[in-house]
């Protein structure tokens, strides 16, 4: 695996109790390959993308676990380590906001230079000359490295901030909802540009959204996180093409519209995702779960694999 993640947790401690915001996910991407990340809004995704780039800010941090790039367990390390060794050479990520991620008072050039050099302490002159290399590769022309932000389309400062997570050649990308906020068109454009980036420069994705249609698209293998952990893991072909095995999965994909299938009406979730301050007892779903018994609310299942490649963690299954 060119990525190992085993037994993850990270949390937040603050004043009112500890928030379980991934409390012990197992997963691992091989080289060339894209992971899907899928589930509501605060199941855990970008705090798992955020614990993978070392970067948990205050009152967070991992609390155990260990996180393992070509072999190397990365989540003790230094943030001088990190900065010269790990980050954005061997892993890096778009975050989701394309705007937020640029300074308004910077051009483009200025601020793909400044993190070559920040990284590699390489001279300006020569950094600029792979930052127009980047822009390139993401379709834009060099003359975008005078402009400013504001200056630009939103389509244009999220293959900014794609060229960005490349400069330095990493290994493993990030993408922590890219196509979020942009027209189907731009979506689109986007998505074709990533999976192009993938084959030209052999790259592994982690793809984070809750827009199963896009993982469809994208993702070779998709994890389904609810409340920090991880309810169902398998390849397109287990959750897409099959019937998908964990309840929370089912309802996610009964909810999602399908261009090729005529739905009377779609199904939704009842309910809102738990308190991660204090969850609930057993399988975190079951308050919302229309299959729940006894044994949900008493006892947590345990992530097994029922086929080769596919894991769920339900009672149902076993």
């Amino acid at each position: 695996m060119m990525l190992d993640v085993k037994d993850l947790r990270v949390y937040f401690y603050t004043r009112n109790g500890v928030v379980h915001a991934v409390d012990g996910i197992n997963f691992g991407i091989k080289k060339g390959e894209t992971l899907g990340i899928v589930g509501e809004s605060g199941c855990g995704k970008t705090t798992t993308g955020m614990a993978i780039m070392n970067m948990i800010s205050r009152p967070g941090k991992i609390a155990g676990g260990s996180i393992s790039i070509d072999g190397r367990e990365i989540s003790s390390l230094t943030e001088t380590a990190m900065r010269k060794e790990i980050r954005w050479k061997k892993v890096s990520m778009v975050f989701q906001g394309a705007m937020n991620c640029l300074t308004p008072t910077y051009t483009v050039g200025k601020q793909m230079v400044e993190t070559i050099v920040y990284h590699t302490r390489m001279e300006e002159e020569e950094a600029l000359e792979i930052a127009k290399k980047y822009l390139a590769h993401v379709g834009l022309k060099e003359d975008v490295v005078r402009r400013y932000p504001h200056e630009l389309s939103g389509g244009m400062k999220q293959r900014v901030v794609i060229a960005t997570a490349l400069l330095l050649e990493p290994e493993l990308v990030i993408c922590d909802e890219p196509t979020t906020a942009l027209d189907v068109i731009v979506q689109a454009q986007i998505i074709n540009l990533l999976k192009r980036l993938k084959k030209e420069l052999n790259l592994s994705y982690i793809f984070i959204t809750h827009d199963l249609s896009i993982e469809a698209e994208v993702a070779d293998r998709l994890v389904v996180m609810y409340a920090g952990k991880i309810v169902e893991l398998g390849t397109n072909e287990h959750i897409y093409g099959k019937e998908p095995m964990h309840p929370y999965t089912q309802k996610l994909l009964a909810s999602t519209p399908r261009l090729r299938e005529k739905v009377d009406e779609l199904d939704f979730i009842p309910g809102t995702p738990p308190d991660l301050l204090n969850p609930p007892s057993g399988c975190r779903f079951h308050p919302r779960c229309p299959y729940a018994f006894d044994r949900c609310r008493e006892e947590e299942p345990d992530l097994i694999e029922i086929e080769e490649g596919h894991r769920v963690a339900c009672w149902r299954v076993r």
